[in-house]
């Protein structure tokens, strides 16, 4: 399922939003963490049999929260879930991988 535009737009804006809030109030013994999950199964995913059932990758609410709270105060920006962690760095190896390919395989581009 891909997310819509929009929705990544509104993502990196909460995302670069909290950065600048954390960068801002350290100084003063406040810290902003940054939940960026991906998918949760909750009754708002209902339109999709996939994303509604609970699985590895996709955490039921509670999971996901009691999880997410465990990585308050140890980073600024997570995703809050382990198997979300290693979905978010094999996606950015992919995409590095990708990169690199069509670049040496076309070096205009």
């Amino acid at each position: 399922m891909i997310k819509s535009p929009i929705t990544l737009f509104y993502q990196a804006y909460v995302d670069l939003f909290s950065r600048s809030l954390h960068y801002e109030y350290r100084e003063s013994g406040i810290t902003v963490q940054c939940l960026m999950p991906l998918y949760v199964a909750t009754r708002m995913q209902r339109f999709s049999k996939t994303l509604s059932n609970p699985s590895v990758h996709i955490p039921t609410a509670e999971k996901y929260a009691s999880h997410a709270v465990r990585t308050l105060g140890y980073n600024t920006r997570t995703t809050g879930y382990w198997a979300h962690t290693i979905q978010v760095y094999l996606l950015h190896y992919l995409y590095v991988y990708v990169v690199h390919t069509v670049h040496a395989l076309h070096p205009v581009l």
